[in-house]
């Protein structure tokens, strides 16, 4: 296998460039698409290693090749629960304090948005999306 070794990238008009430091810490380090319904189950990743199911709404994520820190920042998108009339507002959180170089552990709930004041709970959701960037 050949390697390509440069210190910055242009486009084919000379005028935009990258280094490769912007590359590298600019693309996403893992990616999952995940059924967390049920036993939970990866549909397509890239640099995830295995997912597991904590309980209800919960889960961690784990990765093949390690972060240099803990210090990633975790993107989540997740279906909208639309089920019993009005649209409940599915929420993941993350905390940093469950953030490894190897691992990063999610919570899914609901809360309803027409009931203010609510608490919603934990719950189990259909599709769940998870980018991580860092270095």
């Amino acid at each position: 296998m050949s390697t390509i070794k440069v210190t910055n990238i242009q486009d084919t008009s000379g005028g935009s460039q990258s280094t490769s430091e912007q590359l590298a810490k600019g693309r996403a380090k893992a990616w999952v698409n995940f059924d967390g319904s049920g036993t939970a189950a990866i549909r397509d990743d890239f640099n995830v290693s295995s997912l597991t199911d904590n309980g209800t709404g919960d889960y961690t994520i784990t990765f093949d090749t390690a972060l240099a820190n803990n210090d990633y920042a975790l993107v989540t998108n997740q279906r909208l629960d639309t089920s019993g009339g009005a649209p409940n507002i599915v929420h993941t959180g993350n905390e940093h304090d469950d953030n490894t170089t190897t691992a990063a552990r999610i919570i899914c709930g609901t809360g309803n948005q027409n009931a203010a004041g609510s608490s919603g709970s934990t719950g189990d959701v259909s599709s769940i999306h998870v980018v991580v960037f860092g270095d």
